[in-house]
C-alpha cells in the first residue's frame, strides 16, 4: 500500500470539516430566503409584528430547508469519513508495521487493527449524529438550534424596528450578520466559557478522533512488537504542554528513564497526556512513532521549548485571522443575497484588512507560512465529494510539483474516483515526485504504462530457484525509471540509472541467488541489476549494477 503523508490526511480532514461549514452557511442562506420572502421593507414600527407573525408561520418550511441540507451534507461526510479511516488508517498500518519489521527483523501480523479503526470511525459517526444530526432533525423548536436561531433573528429584528433604532431592512441585515458570526450554536460550552458552533464542533470531532485513531494504530503496532518508547514529532510552533518534550523520546510508562545509549526518555503522563489541553489532547497535531534505541535515529528538529510555546501563541493569532477572513467571506455572500450595499462594502473592507494583517504577521515571523486554503470559503458542494476532494488535491499538487508529469484535472479526478490500483498508482506517483525518486519528465502516464508492462512481462515468471513472481511493489516502478539524482543515507547527491524489464527478467531467471533469512527475502544478481523478491514472490525493489 502506498505511503500516505500527514499533509494528505490533514487535507482530507479539512475537506470533511468544510462539508459542515457548507452546511452551516447553507442554513443561513435558507434563513435569508425565508426572512426576505415577506418584504420587510414595506413594514415599520406600527405593523412589524405582522411581519414577525408571517415569518414565524414559516417555521415548518425552515425545518424542511434544514433537513434537506443536512441529508445532503451527511451523505457527503459519511463517505469521506469512511475513506479517511479506512484508506488513511490502513496506509498507516502498512507503513508502521513495515518499519518495525525492518527495524527488528521480525514480521508480525497486525493485531486488533480492524477493531481499533472501526471503533474510532463509529465513535466519529456517533458524536456527529448525536450532537449535530439528531438535534437538527428535531421538529421541536426548543430543541432544534437552527430553528431556534431563526426565531431569534425574527424576534430581535422586530424589537430593533419597534424601538425605532433602525429601519426594518437595516435591522434584518444586522441581526442576520450578528447570528451568522455566532454560528448555529450546539449549546456546548467548554471550561473556558467558549461555545462551540456547528462547524467548530464538527471540525474538532473529526480532527481529534481521526488523529487518535491513527495514533492508536501506531501504538498497537508498538504493543505488538513489545515497544514502549516513542519518538515525538516536533513543530516550530507548539502548545505549552507539548513544547518541552516534542522532538524527544517519550514513553507510556509512568516514570522516565535513560536508555543504554544515554538518551533521556520522558513520561507522557507528566505532560497532561490525553487531557483536552495537554499532550496529544484536543486538536493536538503531534505524532509519536515507535522507537528502538540503537536501531532508530532521532532526526526530529529540536526547538527551544519557551520559543516553541511563544510561536504557538503567534500561530494561534494566524489561525484566528484565517477564521475571520473565512467568516467575513460568508458574511459578504449573505450581504449579496440581501442586496445590502453597505454590508457588501463593509465585509469587502474587513476581508482586505485581515488579509493585510495576515501578510504582515507571516512576514514578521519566518516560521509561519501563508496557507491560502485556510482563508478560502469553498462553495456549497453539489458534485460528488470525491470529485470535490480530487479537484482540491489536484490544485495543491500542481502548485507544489508544477504541471510537468502531473495529469490534467480530468484525468486526475478520474484516477481518484476509480480508486483501486489506479488510485494507488496516483498517490504513489505523487509521493515519488515529492521525494525526488523520479523526475518530472517521467509523467504519470509512463508510470502507469510501466506498471502494466511489469505485470504482463514479469508476473508468473519462474525464477532460478523455483519461486514464481506474484507481483511487484509500486516502489519498484520508480527503480525501473531511475532518476538524475537522489540523496543517499549519508545525505550525498547520487545518480541512479533505471533498469529495463528485460534485465529484471534475466536476473530472475539466471542471476546469482542470495537468501536473506532475516529479512525473509531472496536476491537475484547479474552484472546488469539486482532484483529482490519477498517470501510471497513479490518484487520489492530493483537497482542497477
Amino acid at each position: 500500500m502506498p505511503k500516505v503523508t500527514q499533509h494528505q490526511l490533514e487535507t482530507q480532514q479539512a475537506l470533511i470539516g468544510d462539508i459542515y461549514a457548507h452546511l452551516e452557511q447553507a442554513i443561513f442562506q435558507a434563513f435569508v430566503k425565508r426572512l426576505s420572502a415577506h418584504g420587510i421593507a414595506d413594514y415599520d414600527e406600527t405593523n412589524i409584528l405582522q411581519w414577525q407573525m408571517m415569518v414565524l408561520n414559516d417555521l415548518n418550511l425552515v425545518n424542511d430547508d434544514v433537513v434537506a441540507e443536512l441529508v445532503k451534507a451527511t451523505g457527503l461526510a459519511k463517505e469521506q469519513i469512511t475513506d479517511l479511516f479506512q484508506t488513511g488508517g490502513y496506509s498507516i498500518v502498512s507503513q508502521q508495521y513495515g518499519a518495525l519489521a525492518k527495524a527488528t527483523g521480525r514480521k508480525i501480523k497486525p493485531n486488533l487493527i480492524k477493531q481499533v479503526l472501526d471503533g474510532y470511525q463509529s465513535q466519529t459517526f456517533l458524536d456527529l449524529d448525536n450532537n449535530i444530526n439528531q438535534t437538527l432533525l428535531s421538529t421541536n423548536a426548543a430543541q432544534n438550534p437552527a430553528v431556534e436561531t431563526f426565531q431569534q433573528i425574527a424576534k430581535e429584528t422586530t424589537a430593533e424596528v419597534i424601538t425605532g433604532l433602525k429601519t426594518p431592512t437595516k435591522a434584518l441585515s444586522d441581526t442576520i450578520y450578528k447570528w451568522r458570526d455566532k454560528g448555529i450554536s450546539r449549546g456546548l460550552v467548554d471550561k473556558g466559557g467558549h461555545t462551540w458552533s456547528l462547524e467548530s464542533y464538527a471540525r474538532m470531532v473529526i480532527n481529534t478522533t481521526s488523529n487518535r485513531a491513527f495514533q492508536a494504530v501506531r501504538d498497537q503496532a508498538a504493543a505488538d512488537y513489545g515497544v514502549d518508547i516513542f519518538l515525538m514529532s516536533s513543530h516550530a510552533a507548539s502548545r505549552e504542554a507539548c513544547a518541552p518534550i516534542q522532538g524527544k523520546l517519550v514513553t507510556t510508562r509512568t516514570t522516565g528513564f535513560v536508555t543504554s545509549d544515554g538518551d533521556v526518555v520522558y513520561p507522557l503522563d507528566s505532560y497532561g497526556y490525553g487531557e483536552p489541553g495537554g499532550t496529544f489532547g484536543i486538536n493536538c497535531m503531534h505524532i509519536k512513532w515507535p522507537f528502538i534505541p540503537g536501531v532508530n535515529t532521532n532526526h526530529q528538529e529540536q526547538f527551544d521549548p519557551k520559543e516553541a510555546a511563544e510561536r504557538g501563541h503567534v500561530q494561534q493569532k494566524q489561525r484566528a485571522l484565517e477564521r475571520r477572513v473565512r467568516g467575513y467571506k460568508n458574511q459578504l455572500e449573505l450581504a449579496e443575497r440581501l442586496d445590502d450595499d453597505k454590508g457588501k462594502q463593509k465585509y469587502k473592507l474587513l476581508i482586505r484588512k485581515n488579509q493585510a494583517a495576515l501578510r504582515q504577521l507571516v512576514k514578521d515571523n519566518d516560521f509561519l507560512a501563508r496557507d491560502y486554503s485556510r482563508e478560502k470559503r469553498y462553495p456549497i458542494p453539489t458534485a460528488d465529494s470525491k470529485t470535490v476532494y480530487a479537484k482540491q488535491w489536484h490544485a495543491e499538487v500542481q502548485k507544489s510539483l508544477g504541471k510537468a508529469g502531473v495529469p490534467d484535472e480530468a484525468a486526475f479526478v478520474s484516477a481518484v474516483r476509480k480508486g483501486g490500483r489506479e488510485g494507488r498508482l496516483l498517490r504513489r506517483y505523487i509521493t515519488a515526485r515529492r521525494e525526488r525518486l523520479i523526475e518530472p519528465v517521467a509523467g504519470f502516464d509512463l508510470y502507469k504504462e510501466l506498471d502494466q508492462a511489469m505485470a504482463s512481462q514479469l508476473h508468473g515468471v519462474t525464477a532460478a530457484n523455483g519461486m514464481t513472481v506474484t507481483g511487484h511493489s509500486l516502489h519498484s516502478i520508480e527503480r525501473v525509471i531511475g532518476t538524475k539524482y537522489y540523496h543517499d543515507q549519508n545525505g550525498k547527491v547520487q545518480h541512479r540509472d533505471g533498469v529495463t524489464i528485460n534485465a529484471i527478467r534475466d536476473s530472475l531467471e539466471g542471476g546469482k541467488i542470495q537468501v536473506d533469512s532475516k529479512r525473509h527475502s531472496t536476491r537475484f544478481e547479474t552484472n546488469q541489476c539486482v532484483v529482490v523478491l519477498n517470501q510471497d514472490g513479490e518484487i520489492i525493489t530493483v537497482y542497477p549494477r
